[in-house]
């Protein structure tokens, strides 16, 4: 019996649909103890065509950015934050983008 993961893969491969993902830190680090859920999500992840994480730990955001960029898919990779915790995020990605914010300049 397929997963729904697969199920959801599957109107991907045919073109039915695009994926996009937006999910915040703490659901991220959920869905990251499991191991079979780690698996999941970064199959999700190499799926769609747009990803959203917010609300996440420095380190989550960079490790996102660095895993899309390591899979080697052709994506391109755009990063967008407003504080000092999102340098390593910004610099990870292929265009980086630091904005004036709440958390600073």
């Amino acid at each position: 019996m397929k997963s729904a993961v697969d199920k959801l893969l599957d109107i991907v491969d045919k073109g039915e649909s695009k994926l996009e993902l937006c999910v915040d830190g703490s659901k991220l680090t959920q869905l990251l103890v499991e191991e079979r859920m780690e698996r999941d999500i970064r199959t999700i992840l190499s799926y769609a065509s747009s990803v959203v994480i917010f609300r996440a730990s420095p380190k989550q955001k960079a490790q996102v950015v660095q895993f899309i960029r390591d899979g080697n898919w052709g994506k391109t990779t755009l990063s967008v934050g407003d504080g000092a915790n999102d340098v390593n995020m910004i610099t990870k990605a292929h265009i980086g983008i630091g904005i004036m914010g709440k958390e600073g300049n």
